[in-house]
């Protein structure tokens, strides 16, 4: 409801301000999100550059390690070469050497003592330890030894074969040979041809981190030159924008102190409708409880128009009574038996003068009280035009008392008058007794009524 009455009301200029800088506002961060995307894209431009450089360093990683894999390729052919050479050689040069012994039919007595077998030969393994066995020898033998050894006598059958098992030894020795050499060269084909493609990727890696890098620069040159124009036209912008912000700050703060203050104010209005909510519980409860007592003294007020009812009954046969004793005394009036019967007569008017007196403070009395009650329920006005009827029967009663007592008095000073019989042969005393037992039932039972509304 609060939202639906301020949206109908007209705004401020205050509001309307508010309003204007709610835009601005909204504008502002527009333009922050813009900004902040510019940068954004900057910042992912950067990483691709980033990438980019990363991704030519792992190439010129990759390159660098090609060329030490080919260098220490080429050196492992080298060594492989050499290694190659040095066996070629010697086996050159163990395929044209022969054992001593094949030559000497005798070996002499002071040869060393290693035993061989009857098979024609074999080549030396090594020319070095064919000369050291020269060299003992000649340490060992004499003269005689030494030209007997080289003045050998011609081959036999079996050295023939062992030479030429040697000889055929040698020729596939040397076809090996060759086809190591070919399997060196083909090796060393592949090897120049990985050397080629290694400084081709090499040169294509270099052309690309190049052509790379010349781009991130050109495309870093193009967004700083527009990151400075951006900045140049919207300097102006930004500089209201912030003097916007300041006053808006300020505005804010201020928004927050009142709303504050209207906190407080709020939490006042709560405790005080909380204090009147109280106060309401305990007035509508003290409401119901007159309701309840109302409802009481309306019911006590029916009873009391009851007897109210019952007593202009009885005050209806009090006047009819009283109506025939004035008839009853008007012809006593004109009889000469009074005279008579005055002292009866006067004996019998004491008593109802005694009983009327008795009566009239009986009824006066219960005015009293019929009066407190009246007075304790004003609050009603039905009651009160009731309480008021009563009143106005109960001072025509009175008045009427007060007219028995003056016709009794004036009985009283006519002494003149006799007894006389009543017609009807009704009995004066009988009629006295009978209104004074009524009169005193009423009463009673008045009194019972009141005692038990109070």
């Amino acid at each position: 409801m609060e939202e639906q009455l301020r949206a109908s009301q007209p705004l401020s200029s205050v509001e309307i301000q508010e309003r204007k800088r709610a835009a601005q506002m909204l504008d502002m961060d527009r333009i922050h999100q813009q900004m902040l995307f510019k940068d954004e894209r900057i910042v992912e431009l950067n990483n691709v550059i980033l990438d980019k450089e990363r991704q030519i360093l792992d190439l010129q990683e990759l390159c660098r390690e090609q060329g030490e894999v080919a260098s220490v390729t080429s050196q492992a052919a080298r060594i492989v070469q050499k290694q190659w050479e040095d066996k070629n050689r010697e086996r050159r040069e163990i395929g044209t050497e022969t054992d001593a012994s094949l030559w000497n039919a005798v070996r002499p007595v002071h040869a060393e003592g290693r035993a061989r077998s009857d098979s024609p030969g074999r080549a030396v393994p090594s020319r070095v330890l064919s000369m050291a066995k020269f060299l003992r020898e000649l340490d060992s033998n004499s003269v005689q030894y030494f030209l007997a050894r080289w003045h050998r006598p011609s081959p036999s059958g079996e050295q023939l074969n062992a030479l030429l098992e040697l000889t055929e030894e040698n020729e596939r020795l040397r076809k090996e040979l060759l086809e190591t050499t070919t399997n060196l060269g083909q090796l060393q084909t592949r090897l120049d041809e990985v050397d080629a493609d290694m400084t081709r990727i090499t040169r294509e890696g270099k052309t690309q981190a190049l052509k790379a890098r010349a781009v991130a620069q050109g495309r870093i040159k193009e967004l700083e030159d527009r990151m400075a124009e951006i900045k140049e036209q919207h300097a102006e912008q930004v500089d209201r924008l912030q003097t916007e912000i300041e006053s808006l700050r300020s505005t804010r703060e201020w928004e927050v102190e009142q709303n504050a203050q209207l906190r407080e104010q709020l939490n006042e209005a709560k405790t005080k409708n909380h204090k009147l909510t109280e106060e309401l519980d305990a007035s509508e409860k003290a409401n119901r409880d007159w309701e309840v007592k109302m409802a009481h003294g309306e019911e006590f007020l029916d009873q009391l128009i009851e007897d109210l009812a019952e007593a202009e009954d009885v005050i209806n046969y009090m006047e009819q009574q009283k109506h025939s004793i004035l008839d009853d005394v008007d012809k006593l009036k004109g009889s000469w038996l009074l005279y008579r019967h005055s002292s009866i007569v006067f004996l019998l008017n004491n008593q109802l003068i005694e009983i009327l007196e008795a009566d009239i403070v009986i009824y006066e009395e219960h005015i009293g009280i019929l009066r407190e009650s009246l007075g304790a329920s004003k609050i009603d006005h039905r009651s009160l035009l009731r309480s008021k009827a009563f009143e106005t029967k109960l001072k025509a009663l009175e008045k009427e008392k007060e007219q028995i007592d003056r016709r009794s008095n004036e009985k009283n000073s006519s002494s003149g008058m006799r007894e006389e019989a009543l017609p009807g042969g009704l009995q004066p005393n009988a009629k006295l007794k009978g209104a004074k037992i009524f009169d005193r039932g009423v009463t009673a039972r008045i009194g019972v009524e009141m005692n038990r509304h109070h």
